[in-house]
């Protein structure tokens, strides 16, 4: 039996976030609800926005309810929203330029703090670039434009070639360069403005936005992390190394107070700590801790869970000392464990911090 009461029940709708911008303009509806609002491609579908105690809603001539999620850039009262048909029935119904709500400093302030309490961590960007840089999956709508620099697991020695394709990854990380990726613009390669050109498509598409969404969620929690150690005058780097069809390395380099000096009067010292993760399949991992003191003293941990792996590297000890030797460093310190690092030692090694969905804060550092 159907009743008055169900069928005045809102319409539930998947939020579909604007670009550049913390606020939603637009509601996907999926195709039974379409149907039921009778929409059609370019139809204005004029309402009123009502506050309600669970949450406000869009009430339609038909009398039919809208549920809108609580950051929907329209105030209470008369708004105007354009149809468009998106894939398989499904619509997109997008709020009017007219009718938006300027972004308030309260939205920009609220999406900081839930940034800064987030884990620090690279699950969506990993999966992402992974997709990206996996030549074997031809059919993935995911590639990255020229000029990114990819390693490769066969190149993975110390020599200008590697070194120059880090230092791309670095500059090409979507830590820098905010106003020309919020921009659109294209003249210099940013993975930040490579997510939101991609969102771009996919929302076009009607595909599911949220792995890109958490992805952005992620490169901007590393930014914020960035910039706040330039706001304490130390340098505190994350971010991911792509490498050509495997998983990307996770890098997080930071500059500290050396941990050895004693007195207050003495000349104090940093060193550079760079933590480094390479995934080994989806689930597994190795990670590595150099520190590096005066320019030429190098200390190192390493964890490799994997027994096979393990064996070669304790082989290759000697090998890695005289290579050192050769480059004028010194190898003060080479630890080698046969398992997985500590959870604390995780939250440690990715700068001392256990607690830190998309884009819309402009961050210069």
């Amino acid at each position: 039996m159907i009743s008055a009461d169900a069928i005045n029940q809102p319409i539930r709708v998947n939020a579909v976030y604007s670009e550049g911008g913390t606020s939603v303009y637009s509601l996907r509806l999926e195709p039974p609800d379409a149907r039921s609002l009778g929409l059609r491609e370019g139809q204005v579908v004029n309402g009123l926005v009502a506050s309600r105690p669970d949450g406000n809603v869009l009430i339609t001539k038909s009398n039919r309810q809208i549920a809108l999620p609580t950051n929907f850039a329209a105030p209470p009262g008369p708004a105007s929203l354009s149809a468009t048909a998106i894939s398989s029935g499904a619509f997109l119904l997008s709020l009017q330029q007219s009718e938006r709500r300027p972004l308030t400093s309260n939205l920009s302030i609220d999406r900081v703090h839930r940034l800064l309490g987030r884990p620090i961590q690279s699950d969506a960007l990993r999966q992402l670039i992974s997709s990206a840089s996996n030549a074997s999956r031809e059919s993935s709508t995911l590639q990255f434009p020229r000029g990114f620099s990819l390693l490769t697991m066969g190149a993975m020695f110390p020599n200008k070639t590697m070194v120059e394709a880090i230092k791309q990854s670095l500059i090409h990380s979507g830590l820098y360069n905010e106003t020309n990726a919020l921009k659109g613009q294209s003249d210099r390669l940013n993975l930040k403005n490579f997510l939101l050109q991609l969102r771009r498509v996919q929302l076009n598409r009607g595909a599911d936005l949220t792995l890109i969404n958490q992805g952005l969620d992620e490169l901007e929690s590393y930014q914020l992390d960035a910039l706040g150690a330039q706001i304490t005058r130390t340098t505190s780097l994350n971010w991911l190394i792509p490498v050509l069809g495997e998983w990307p390395i996770q890098a997080h380099v930071e500059e500290r107070q050396a941990s050895d000096t004693k007195a207050e009067n003495e000349e104090k010292t940093n060193e550079w700590k760079v933590t480094l993760r390479v995934n080994l399949s989806q689930d597994k991992h190795l990670d590595m801790i150099l520190v590096v003191k005066g320019q030429t003293e190098i200390r190192i941990n390493l964890w490799v869970p994997v027994l096979e792996i393990y064996q070669i590297a304790s082989e290759k000890k000697g090998w890695l000392e005289l290579e050192f030797a050769k480059a004028g460093l010194d190898l003060k310190e080479l630890n080698i464990f046969p398992s997985e690092k500590r959870p604390e030692l995780n939250a440690i090694s990715y700068g001392e911090k256990q607690t830190k969905g998309s884009s819309g804060i402009l961050i210069d550092v």
